[in-house]
């Protein structure tokens, strides 16, 4: 647990994250060669599907069905729907993993908090969780005003590991050094704290 980052979001405190962040990844970026990234990278991303994505969908669906009545879904509901879903304590005789809190910060994506938006990036979340081993992944974004599948990921882990790991550092490099899933894989390595059994049969 780091107390000064948990205790302290002040952006010059995580400004010194990032940097301490950006030397560890890089000291350790040569540890992994393609095989061995591609083998724990394979792992990373069924866990962010089983962890992350398929609990989002799956209370997205439920919270569909609570809204029917209003002709209203999750990812098109208006602001008041928005707040009285945040607001209610209704949503906590549900049968869901996630509250609309938590849905709300993994779908709404800084600059891109709009509907639109976030039904792009709930299909995008369909689409990678129906391919095997995120198959369907795509590097570039359908549209200029829409996020690609490389920074709905990072935003997915960011905001989970913020969520349920509140005291763990969470990837803080918006670049991602060029390749998303070797930034997430060492980023995880040098995170002891969170254990995603990814490294079980890889030697440091």
């Amino acid at each position: 647990m780091d107390l000064l980052f948990v205790g302290n979001r002040k952006q010059e405190i995580i400004d010194d994250f990032r940097e301490e962040q950006i030397e560890n990844l890089k000291k350790n970026w040569d540890k992994f060669d393609t095989q061995t990234t591609k083998a724990v990278s394979k792992k990373l991303r069924q866990r962010i599907i089983d962890y992350i994505i398929k609990p989002i969908l799956q209370t997205a669906d439920v919270l569909d069905q609570f809204l029917a009545n209003t002709g209203q879904t999750f990812a098109d509901c208006t602001q008041n729907t928005m707040a009285y879903l945040m607001l209610s304590h209704a949503w906590k005789t549900l049968n869901i993993s996630l509250s609309p809190v938590e849905m709300r910060r993994l779908t709404n994506m800084p600059n891109y908090d709009s509907v639109k938006a976030r039904k792009y990036i709930i299909q995008r979340m369909k689409e990678l969780a129906g391919s095997e081993n995120m198959a369907r992944f795509r590097y570039i974004a359908a549209e200029s005003d829409l996020p690609t599948d490389s920074q709905i990921i990072v935003h997915l882990v960011e905001t989970y590991i913020s969520i349920k790991n509140p005291s763990v550092i969470p990837p803080l490099i918006q670049d991602h050094f060029g390749d998303v899933f070797k930034y997430l894989v060492i980023y995880f390595y040098i995170t002891p704290e969170l254990d995603w059994k990814l490294f079980d049969t890889i030697s440091s």
